[in-house]
């Protein structure tokens, strides 16, 4: 069981937000569970982007969405291993869990397997889990779950 879950976004979390769940996990004598989920969806539609922008080519190829994805992935990773040995240089009991897969669907999971008595989120501007997400079925998660929700 994790005291405090972090779902990092995947999207160049700020060094505070990290440091939030640290510090929240710290006050609390608490574990610190960070969660990157590696989104081929988001990843295609960032690659198809590129391409109708004009920044490579002209349509999008598999190399490159393949070649996006494992770029995130080394990049997630490190995000991930970064905040584990902060939280461990805080004293803090800290592990990461990277999962690939629809970001809602897998965040869910890890939340109903960890069941955490805290989760933050990110909310620059806006949280992955809110913006994929209804607001009823993150409060029907933590009422079910029980967990407080912590947007950061």
């Amino acid at each position: 069981m994790a005291g405090v879950l972090l779902i990092l976004r995947g999207t160049r979390d700020c060094r505070g937000v990290v440091d939030r769940a640290i510090e929240k996990a710290a006050t609390e004598h608490d574990r610190l569970v960070v969660l990157s989920v590696l989104d081929a969806a988001v990843l295609q539609k960032a690659a198809s982007r590129m391409t109708e922008h004009g920044h490579v080519g002209t349509t999008p190829t598999r190399g490159l969405a393949e070649s996006v994805c494992a770029r995130r992935e080394d990049l997630i990773r490190a995000e991930s291993s970064e905040a584990v040995s902060r939280g461990e240089a805080a004293s803090v009991e800290t592990r990461s869990i990277v999962r690939h897969g629809d970001f809602v669907r897998e965040a869910t999971e890890v939340i109903k397997e960890q069941r955490p008595r805290c989760v933050m989120i990110s909310k620059r501007p806006r949280s992955i889990l809110r913006m994929r997400s209804a607001d009823a079925f993150l409060d029907g998660l933590a009422a079910e779950v029980g967990f407080d929700l912590v947007e950061v």
